[in-house]
């Protein structure tokens, strides 16, 4: 059994399940990704409404402006943290193979970090009870579902 599957069928077979297993992980990873990114998205406009609530004042444009800015500051961290390890890693783009602190440098920025990322923002997340106290917010501002 084992000499039949170790012929060219049985690494096409294998091949065929790993690239199957490959494409459902990378649906579900895309999906909660974008799932992610509209809810971020969606929810500035509840920090807005609860300002106005709070102290009277509609802060839209500022919120916009200071997301727009920590956007590109994240970004140029992400980019120079990438930097930094593919440094330490050692890291050469000419290398057949790469050196065991080049491959850890690559899963620290591809797993390691994003994981505790995500974890520090469900974290966060917790903490958030805006939506609880949202539809008070509303009938006390006088706004109603269709405008926002």
């Amino acid at each position: 059994m084992i000499v039949q599957q170790s012929g060219i069928n049985g690494s096409l077979q294998k091949g065929c399940y790993l690239l199957i297993g490959q494409r459902l992980y990378q649906i579900l990873v895309l999906a909660g990704y974008g799932c992610k990114e509209s809810i971020y998205f969606s929810m500035q406009a509840d920090p807005v409404d609860y300002g106005e609530w709070k102290t009277g004042i509609q802060t839209t444009g500022t919120l916009s402006a200071i997301n727009g800015f920590l956007g590109k500051v994240a970004q140029a961290a992400a980019g120079g943290i990438s930097g930094l390890l593919l440094s330490w890693g050692a890291y050469d783009a000419d290398a057949v193979h790469q050196t065991a602190n080049a491959l850890t440098a690559i899963k620290m920025m591809y797993i390691y970090i994003p994981a505790l990322l995500i974890i520090c923002s469900i974290i966060t997340m917790s903490f958030y009870h805006l939506d609880k106290e949202f539809p008070q917010i509303q009938k006390e501002l006088g706004l109603s579902l269709i405008h926002i």
